[in-house]
């Protein structure tokens, strides 16, 4: 934390694309008592999703069931894509994480893996909030290696995974892209036995600032001259 004078502005915060969470101490005057806040702030708008539900339980070994399709509905945007962030939240929590695979995927079906953990046989627990940022600097398969099965892998910002589990970018994947139409991000497990529910998403989408038109020289029209 960083000392603040009553009544004065603290100094710039630095801040992550998309969603952010802002602590603040507030300290009576002679120490008598102490409190902290937690403020929200978002440097992108966040586009809730829709179509919560249950996931589809997987058919078998590695034998997909139905897809459950968040969808995010995208209008009115200039430009092109710039930056992209997504976030989840599974409750009732998914029990079996590596039953798992979601995808992110743009309305020209552009697709980019957000999380998959086939390879880990791993049995704890998808709740989150999860945020997913080129920002952030481990992925969420590092954190539910480390986390002992049967308890919920630690909410937080990750960065996308392939089905490799190494790290990606979204930024590579959409960058340029055309940011109106609907955007989906699909949960499909791939094993029977454990379920979870997707209960909340947001996407975040940062746009370039599309250029003044150029005019040629030869459709210029000089204006009449004002007596």
């Amino acid at each position: 934390f960083s000392t603040v004078t009553s009544g004065s502005a603290s100094g710039a915060l630095a801040l992550n694309p998309g969603p952010n969470t802002v602590d603040v101490k507030v300290t009576a005057t002679g120490g008598l008592w102490t409190k902290t806040y937690s403020v929200n702030v978002s440097t992108i708008p966040a586009i809730a999703g829709a179509g919560y539900g249950a996931i589809p339980d997987g058919l078998g070994n590695d034998s997909p069931g139905a897809a459950r399709d968040i969808t995010f509905t995208v209008s009115g945007r200039s430009g092109t894509v710039s930056n992209v962030l997504v976030d989840f939240t599974l409750n009732p929590a998914h029990t079996y994480s590596s039953d798992v695979k979601a995808v992110l995927i743009a309305p020209d079906n552009t697709q980019h893996v957000v999380a998959s953990f086939a390879h880990l046989n791993d049995n704890s627990y998808l709740a989150g909030p999860y945020s997913f940022s080129d920002a952030a600097s481990g992925t969420l398969s590092a954190a539910l290696s480390a986390t002992n099965g049967g308890v919920n892998v630690p909410s937080g910002t990750y960065r996308t995974q392939n089905n490799n589990e190494t790290a990606t970018s979204l930024f590579t994947t959409f960058s340029g892209k055309a940011p109106n139409g609907t955007w989906t991000l699909r949960f499909t497990d791939y094993y029977n036995g454990d379920t979870g529910s997707v209960s909340a998403a947001n996407l975040y989408l940062a746009t370039t600032t599309p250029a003044a038109p150029e005019i040629a020289a030869d459709r210029l029209l000089a204006m009449p001259e004002v007596q």
